[in-house]
């Protein structure tokens, strides 16, 4: 959800302060680098100075409070993203067995809320790995004990703070299996580190992975700094938002978010349902 957090701060800092932005990479170009040789679909950002909406009252920038929290990096938060860079340089090996978490599934699933389908609670030959969190709470767990070729039925109750259509609602997934795998973890050695990503052995790509979540971590609290401090102006300003400059700067958040679900090989409502929560709308 730091995409969202990313735009409120953007539109907010505009409207409040008059800025012209200076923007560095945008989310398209992250992903390109992230994603290698992925073809992306060009879009046209918007020009802040182009927009009209302006302060008609100014509120009081001086004394504004906020807190600056920073998240502590755990030796479990470092291990689990050393062990997701690993995955990401080793095969898959297709096992006969029940499934276990940490493995991966391949699998088809069809959901119903209230009776009722849609593309957002369906798909099709999708790779999971249980436990990954990547499915709404108590979807990945009831695949724990699941073999290869079965099929299964899935019942979820998603969060609260779900998005609107779904909050709080039952859901019963169709769910077929067609293979159980897991990573092929013996070669995680020190030798497989230093030709697959670089560092020298185990030890120095623990710290380096530390560093840069740490780093990262400043980096989020600052963010929210700036969040928090905009927002709290904002409760003291009048500010006049004309409709053209909200469809200008919504158009630019749904080109951003056309380019994200085509790198993942989904449709536009697919994505925002599954990974933001959210609908068009």
């Amino acid at each position: 959800m730091k995409t969202k957090r990313k735009h409120i701060i953007a539109l907010l800092a505009v409207a409040a302060l008059g800025l012209t932005a200076c923007q560095g990479k945008t989310p398209a170009e992250d992903l390109e680098e992230e994603k290698g040789e992925a073809e992306l679909p060009s879009y046209e950002p918007v020009l802040y100075e182009d927009l009209t909406s302006r302060i008609i009252s100014m509120g009081n920038y001086k004394g504004l409070e906020a807190v600056r929290t920073i998240k502590e990096v755990t030796d479990e938060d470092v291990r689990d993203e050393a062990d997701r860079m690993k995955k990401e340089c080793t095969d898959l090996v297709t096992v006969d067995r029940e499934a276990q978490k940490g493995d991966v599934v391949l699998i088809d699933f069809t959901g119903y809320v209230d009776g009722e389908t849609s593309d957002e609670l369906s798909g099709r030959e999708h790779s999971l790995e249980i436990g990954s969190g990547e499915f709404v709470p108590g979807f990945e767990e009831q695949l724990i004990g699941v073999r290869a070729d079965t099929n299964v039925e899935v019942n979820v109750t998603f969060p609260e703070d779900y998005y609107e259509e779904m909050a709080g609602k039952t859901a019963r997934f169709e769910v077929y299996v067609q293979s159980v795998q897991e990573y092929n973890t013996e070669d995680w050695g020190d030798d497989f580190i230093k030709e697959k990503l670089g560092y020298d052995n185990e030890t120095d790509m623990l710290a380096a992975v530390r560093k840069e979540m740490e780093a990262d971590a400043e980096a989020e609290a600052d963010e929210n700094l700036e969040y928090d401090l905009v927002a709290a102006l904002l409760d003291t300003c009048q500010i006049e938002i004309q409709e053209a400059d909200i469809k200008l700067y919504s158009d630019q958040m749904m080109s951003e978010y056309v380019t994200y679900a085509s790198i993942y090989g989904m449709d536009l409502d697919t994505f925002l349902g599954s990974y933001m929560g959210t609908t068009k709308e």
